[in-house]
């Protein structure tokens, strides 16, 4: 359950309520295509839907999963049998407890039986233990650094850009980082295709840059796009101004 919320960005309500069939109304795979379809949460329940690539480890996990039922001879339709629905269990809070109580306390004694202090978790850690922090949560800051906002939030079922924040607000170096990786990827296609005609290298690559203004900063980014044109003297560039007001907040 949780390898399908770290991986494919899902909520604790849209794991349990899949079928094992996989071919919907919650979650339906498309294993050709390697593609996932999945329905959020929505106006009246599990209504909205998403899309997304469906990773070769995630296919070959979830193809594991579905030969282990088969071979123990689970025939529910879910595609985990839970306790969902239960009176106490109506949201992810009994699962939690579970893992709080019994996965969590059972996996530092076998740590400590292996003499491996470093895999031990702290009393502190295990109350901060849940499927949002162990599964969604580390979809949305794995793939925060490589994907747009607007791309995390179409995978991940966003509707505000406030609640995608909380996974894209990057450190510094961070933020120095990304930004050489993709000056770093804007020459090498540069290289390949090689300057047009009539323009210098500098300035196709800051034109590309351009298009690469983070959202709601784009007069700061300009700005800094145009100590990079005075610095190198790609005077055939166009100047660098905002032209319209989408993003800005």
């Amino acid at each position: 359950m949780l390898y399908l919320m770290q991986w494919l960005g899902m909520r604790y309500l849209e794991v349990v309520s899949a079928k094992a069939s996989l071919n919907g109304p919650t979650l339906k795979v498309d294993w050709a295509k390697s593609w996932v379809t999945i329905w959020g949460k929505g106006k009246g329940g599990l209504s909205k839907q998403r899309s997304l690539p469906l990773r070769t480890e995630a296919a070959h996990r979830l193809k594991d999963y579905l030969q282990w039922r088969q071979d123990h001879g689970i025939t529910s339709e879910d595609l985990f049998v839970t306790t969902w629905q239960r009176s106490w269990s109506d949201s992810s809070w009994g699962f939690n407890k579970t893992i709080r109580t019994l996965s969590l306390p059972r996996f530092n004694r076998w740590a400590v039986s292996e003499n491996r202090p470093e895999f031990v978790f702290s009393g502190e850690e295990i109350r901060k233990m849940t499927t949002h922090k162990m599964g969604r949560h580390v979809f949305g800051t794995v793939y925060a650094p490589q994907l747009t906002a607007k791309t995390l939030m179409e995978y991940m079922g966003i509707t505000k850009f406030s609640v995608v924040q909380r996974y894209i607000n990057f450190s510094k170096a961070e933020k120095v980082e990304q930004f050489e990786m993709a000056t770093r990827n804007i020459v090498e296609n540069s290289d390949l295709n090689g300057p047009p005609a009539g323009g210098s290298g500098i300035s196709v690559l800051l034109e590309k840059l351009r298009d690469l203004a983070p959202r709601g900063r784009e007069k700061a980014w300009f700005a800094f796009l145009d100590g990079f044109q005075g610095l190198f003297g790609a005077d055939d560039a166009r100047p660098f101004e905002v032209t319209g007001t989408d993003g800005i907040e």
